[in-house]
């Protein structure tokens, strides 16, 4: 049976064994109208610092919604809070990239950035749009227990991009490019361009900005299947560095 998981309300800075707390309004309402919670249910609580096992203790839904769950250890620590990587992947149309911002968030991605490119342009991107792709990614978060919420941040376009701060090493996929290096990678910046692929201008941008030419193999991918590959890489790629447990204190 799939773990009920729900995210822990903000103010809960370090879990303690046996602590009542109360979940935020949204997570009480999912728990309560649509999760059917109820007394002594068991659930996980997802936070900064990782996993940790609760209990239903009680539940009101007038004048709001409140559920109250009491903690039990050991909590799940993350094995690396600062690994992980930033995509910039150019937007695609349809419910292709809802998609990938479900995946690049159970994969482990630190922030999304959707790229207006020469071949693809942000006109569509309204608020309802991007307000959707923050909450496809806080599902997905509770989901896999990713212990940070993905940031999606504002489209922007790519010549933007690639002239601000990014983790080193820095990747743009390119079916032509070198294999991608399969060595440990603590942070990187991954750069996945639109179907039509970068132009050469925009390549030759990218490579004066310090991005490595690389291929994830002879078969040619869909923009977000690629980005997903090359996410699913970084994150097995990751030093593990971290005990995944540890007892609350």
């Amino acid at each position: 049976m799939r773990a009920i998981r729900l995210l822990a309300p903000t103010s809960l800075v370090s879990p303690r064994p046996g602590e009542l707390i109360a979940l935020d309004e949204s997570q009480s309402r999912h728990g309560i109208n649509v999760l059917r919670l109820k007394a002594e249910q068991i659930l996980q609580l997802v936070g900064p610092w990782g996993l940790v096992g609760a209990v239903v203790e009680k539940t009101q839904t007038n004048p709001k919604a409140v559920l109250w769950a009491r903690l039990f250890g050991p909590v799940q620590m993350p094995q690396d809070l600062e690994a992980g990587a930033h995509l910039g992947l150019a937007l695609i149309k349809g419910p292709r990239f809802d998609w990938a911002v479900e995946k690049a968030t159970e994969l482990g991605a630190r922030r999304l950035v959707p790229l207006a490119t020469v071949r693809t342009s942000a006109a569509e991107v309204g608020t309802a749009k991007k307000a959707r792709w923050t909450r496809l990614s806080q599902e997905a978060r509770k989901q896999c227990a990713r212990p940070f919420q993905m940031i999606v941040s504002e489209p922007t376009s790519l010549t933007q991009w690639v002239q601000s701060d990014l983790p080193f090493p820095r990747f743009m996929l390119d079916p032509f490019g070198t294999p991608f290096p399969l060595e440990p990678i603590y942070q990187a910046t991954l750069l996945v361009g639109p179907e039509g692929g970068l132009t050469e201008e925009e390549k030759a941008l990218a490579e004066s900005r310090h991005f490595q030419s690389v291929s994830l193999g002879d078969a040619p991918l869909r923009s977000e299947t690629a980005a997903m590959s090359a996410l699913a890489l970084v994150g097995r790629l990751a030093p593990k560095t971290f005990s995944p447990k540890r007892e609350i204190p």
